[in-house]
């Protein structure tokens, strides 16, 4: 592994420790407007600048925007919208599905944000497959921060999902320091596939 993948690795792995042992299990303590989850389409992806040290580190690792840490697919199930994610825990690492009120709710998260792709319905839908699929066959995440293997970290698996449906293996462009080639968050927004629906207000 690679320094820059070192330290990060060893962030997480701290940072984890943290979060299990100050950790509550109180529900999402606000929802987003009405008007906000109107405009929310299956495929859409949401951006949030957590807390901690993990965040902060990620947060970091974006060259030109450092203004979200965490990112996730949007899925609309039913009437609920649902935010599915790739999250290291301790006991469950791997495709996370949340609630998007949970993902973006304040004791987890001071700044989100909605993009949408220039994707068309038919894409979406397949989107929406590949999640699935991912999500029952328990995809794992990347905690070497690799691009090419079976493993993905958030904003990697975001950007081979966006690959997989559109054909297009530079869709999401990538970043560099050094010899490390990575996917930050500002590469998920910063280019020309991505437009902003709505920022969340800050609570």
């Amino acid at each position: 592994m690679k320094p820059v993948q070192i330290i990060i690795a060893a962030v997480v792995f701290v940072n984890i420790w943290i979060i299990l042992l100050f950790r509550t299990d109180s529900p999402a303590r606000s929802s987003l407007p009405v008007f906000m989850t109107r405009s929310i389409h299956t495929g859409d992806i949401v951006l949030r600048n957590g807390k901690g040290l993990i965040s902060d580190k990620f947060r970091r690792m974006s060259l030109k925007d450092k203004s979200y840490s965490h990112s996730g697919i949007i899925v609309k199930e039913g009437n609920e919208y649902f935010v599915y994610h790739m999250y290291q825990d301790m006991k469950h690492p791997g495709l996370k599905k949340e609630l998007l009120n949970e993902f973006v709710d304040p004791a987890v998260s001071s700044n989100a944000a909605v993009y949408r792709y220039d994707i068309n319905q038919a894409k979406a839908i397949e989107l929406e497959k590949n999640i699935r699929r991912n999500y029952a066959n328990h995809c794992t995440f990347d905690d070497k921060f690799e691009l090419g293997n079976d493993a993905y970290y958030c904003t990697e698996w975001i950007s081979h999902e966006l690959s997989e449906v559109t054909g297009d293996k530079n869709y999401i462009p990538q970043s560099r320091i050094d010899d490390f080639v990575y996917i930050a968050p500002d590469n998920l927004y910063l280019n020309q596939h991505a437009q902003l629906i709505f920022k969340v207000p800050t609570r």
